[in-house]
């Protein structure tokens, strides 16, 4: 009896061990198709939508260098144009509002707040890669995806409390993260759309992230992308976000 039981809890170790390896492989997959390109560069156009169906048009650019290196600026409507949100490594973040000529540094208490009225928290723009800051586990699969829950490592503050990823088996893109804060229910929803093959880099060139407690929306649509392209020295710095109106 004490042998079975043994190898009963041998398998189930096993078992566990395996799908861990999974789940860390899979990850480790799903960051390195997202920061395949050296650089990127890619318009946006941008629509915000109420749950009453009131809309907003804005369009924006994104500048990013691996997976440590954004910087996202508002190019329309003028009343938001110049306004730019600048992500570096080791969780440092800066807002630039040109009304004001002024730059802060993001505190972490507040990276779970929106950006300039979008469904996109500062921590959703941050560049990151997954397996940095989360844990994986494999929740599920079937024929044509993986499904992966997310928690923080020890240590690492975040905004969410969990992230559920799906993952196309094909790609390794992730077509839809639900975003928990707490309990069992999530905070928002991302659906990545029309993810394709952009050369030898996949992207999605249609998002959409749902506000499921209000009902809000902002949809993305990129446009005009370039990849490997040489940026101006110091772009991804402080001083250089007021340069670029």
């Amino acid at each position: 009896m004490t042998i079975i039981k043994n190898s009963i809890a041998g398998v189930i170790i096993f078992t566990a061990s395996v799908y861990a390896q999974n789940a860390a492989n899979i990850l480790q997959k799903v960051d390195s198709v997202l920061s395949a390109p050296s650089t990127m560069q890619y318009k946006l156009s941008v629509l915000l939508k109420t749950s009453d169906n009131k809309t907003e048009t804005r369009e924006m650019i994104i500048y990013q260098k691996g997976s440590e290196y954004r910087l996202v600026r508002f190019t329309a409507p003028p009343s938001k144009r110049g306004i730019s949100f600048l992500s570096l490594p080791g969780d440092i973040m800066y807002l630039y509002l040109p009304a004001f000529r002024k730059t802060r540094r993001i505190a972490g208490y507040v990276k779970h707040q929106n950006f300039a009225g979008t469904d996109f928290s500062y921590e959703d723009l941050e560049a990151k890669a997954y397996e940095k800051d989360w844990i994986p586990m494999l929740v599920s699969q079937d024929s044509a995806s993986f499904v992966l829950a997310l928690t923080p490592k020890k240590g690492v503050k975040k905004s969410y409390t969990k992230l559920i990823l799906y993952i196309d088996k094909v790609t390794y893109y992730p077509f839809k993260a639900a975003l928990y804060t707490k309990g069992n229910r999530p905070e928002k929803v991302l659906i990545n759309r029309e993810i394709k093959r952009h050369g030898k880099y996949i992207v999605a060139s249609d998002m959409i992230m749902k506000n499921l407690k209000n009902g809000h929306s902002t949809e993305i649509k990129i446009h005009d992308i370039e990849f490997d392209k040489s940026f101006p020295k110091g772009l991804f710095t402080k001083r250089y976000l007021s340069r670029l109106q």
